[in-house]
């Protein structure tokens, strides 16, 4: 998970940094297919921490300040720049947003997983959904 997180983090601190320059909808869709490669790589690893109490207590004081809130603040982060920009909705709660995106992404990795399958590219549709509601 920490071979993975990297990449989802410098490219969610990349686009909150110069949010304008691609298209939100392209934007959307990398920030997807990061969170669906990630989740579907980790889903093993962090569901088996959920086997022991102690072993998710003790995981939890090892990550601290780095756990899941992090990636949800980065994509609220970078929809915030995009909304000051104004290619969002002055209204929009960017933090819900981000919560059904990742979310989708997460729950698209358990599916695959569970169903032991190859995980079907839903990143331009979960984007395109997202974007018709900011």
């Amino acid at each position: 998970m920490s071979e993975a997180l990297p990449a989802l983090g410098a490219t969610l601190s990349e686009l909150t940094a110069d949010p304008g320059r691609a298209p939100l909808r392209d934007n959307l869709v990398r920030v997807a297919r990061l969170g669906l490669a990630f989740y579907l790589d980790g889903f093993p690893i962090a569901v088996s921490v959920f086997s022991s109490r102690e072993l998710l207590r003790s995981h939890r004081e090892r990550l601290g300040e780095h756990g899941p809130h992090v990636l949800l603040g980065g994509v609220a982060d970078y929809l915030r720049a995009e909304r000051a920009l104004g290619r969002i909705q002055a209204g929009t709660d960017v933090e819900a947003a981000a919560a059904l995106l990742l979310g989708a992404c997460f729950h698209q990795a358990f599916l695959a997983t569970f169903e032991e399958r190859e995980p079907a590219d839903r990143a331009e549709r979960l984007a395109d959904v997202l974007l018709a509601g900011l």
